[in-house]
């Protein structure tokens, strides 16, 4: 297959080893995905010799050994949770830390030093600095659902599954019955909410127009993802609003909190969740529809317009009083 310029096999079931010379000759290819599944032995040999390769997706997979020495300059990899060891060629020793991750126990992420990065209904936030090196966000849920322990994991190994340019990732996750703990990636440029309605920092980049364009499409692409990976739930994205959309370091955005409404306690749901202050649910006893993703991401599409912030996000149960549609229809 000289001619092939590209191969994505992420997100499916495949086991097995890949033979070394597999990639020999395929000298047009420029990515490879590889994620997500269970393959095992050494990382091919031959993909090292492709002068082409932009980008290299391996993690989640079984694979052993020493990374190849890769001599691609611009090459962009991901090897995260494998069982490799050895060095990392010089080439990739630019890449980020996180790019290399294997696993971490609750005893490194006590032993982290901790930053508090705020509080929601739903629990607080810390940035924690593991001593391996790669900073990630620590989430400690107090209104989830007194779900079982085994019902708790297998729902959380859903959601790690899952991956899409515009999720935020799931690192790890710990359960007790009074709060559970979720751990993901840390978003160099924070919250797309810091930026709509805190004040600018020194040197902080604008969110201009395109920037803005661009993110609402990747907020657009990742709900339609979720909608597709979690058919069975009738919301896998409850919670959209502008404080859980992170950016990354080029301010793509990452959706944050999603596939949680099934672990919350409805209670909590009905009075806090976005979703549940869409006009059908405020009608029609909690009702759901597809229709609420469209009316959640309407109000993100109007806050990133206006600057305004939905003030009904802070009240408590139903109710649109001076809420963002209720001003843009008196403007109008």
């Amino acid at each position: 297959m000289s001619s092939l310029r590209a191969l994505y096999l992420s997100n499916n079931n495949f086991s097995g080893e890949i033979p070394s010379d597999a990639f020999k000759g395929m000298n047009l290819i420029r990515r490879v995905y590889l994620g997500n599944n269970g393959f095992s032995g050494k990382i091919p040999k031959s993909l090292a010799s492709l002068s082409k390769l932009l980008e290299l997706l391996v993690q989640n997979n079984k694979f052993v050994g020493r990374i190849p020495d890769f001599k691609q300059k611009d090459l962009i990899a991901n090897f995260t949770n494998n069982k490799l060891e050895g060095p990392i060629p010089s080439v990739l020793s630019n890449e980020n830390s996180s790019s290399f991750a294997e696993r971490f126990e609750l005893q490194d992420l006590i032993r982290a030093s901790a930053e508090f990065l705020g509080s929601a209904s739903s629990g607080s936030s810390y940035k924690a600095i593991l001593l391996s090196g790669p900073a990630v966000v620590v989430k400690r849920y107090k209104q989830m659902s007194n779900v079982g322990k085994a019902d708790f994991y297998e729902h959380m190994r859903k959601l790690g599954s899952i991956s899409h340019p515009n999720l935020l990732p799931l690192v790890a996750v710990y359960y007790k019955k009074e709060e559970k703990l979720l751990i993901n990636d840390f978003a160099e440029n924070g919250s797309l909410a810091s930026h709509l309605h805190s004040n600018r920092k020194p040197n902080q980049q604008r969110l201009d127009w395109p920037t803005r364009l661009r993110i609402i499409k990747g907020v657009g692409k990742g709900l339609d993802y979720l909608y597709k990976a979690f058919p069975n739930i009738s919301l896998p994205r409850g919670h959209l609003k502008s404080s859980n959309v992170l950016l990354d370091e080029t301010f793509e955005p990452l959706l944050a909190d999603y596939g949680l409404v099934p672990m919350m306690k409805k209670e909590h749901a009905y009075q806090f969740m976005v979703a549940y202050k869409s006009p059908e649910s405020a009608q029609d006893d909690h009702r759901l529809t597809r229709k609420t993703y469209v009316w959640c991401l309407g109000i993100l599409i109007l806050e990133m317009l206006t600057g305004k912030f939905p003030e009904n996000y802070l009240k408590q149960g139903k109710g649109r009083n001076a809420d963002l549609t209720s001003w843009v229809n008196s403007v109008v």
